[in-house]
């Protein structure tokens, strides 16, 4: 089973909580976990990637797509 954290900051970080992903095609088998961040940490993240958004904003996509 596959179980995710968030990525935030350069930093992998364990959510509040998770939330399971059910197969589709046999809703008895949860595929995986995935973490769910907090309001602090949504409001932590937000203005980060606010800035991190001005650096790559005027990359070309093929440039983004290979970093």
């Amino acid at each position: 089973m596959i179980q995710t954290n968030n990525y935030s900051n350069g930093h992998w970080v364990a959510g509040e909580d998770s939330v399971p992903n059910i197969n589709p095609s046999d809703t008895r088998e949860t595929i995986g976990e995935f973490a769910q961040a907090s309001i602090a940490q949504v409001e932590e993240a937000i203005p980060v990637a606010q800035r991190a958004q001005k650096t790559w904003a005027p990359a070309k996509l093929s440039n983004a797509i290979t970093h």
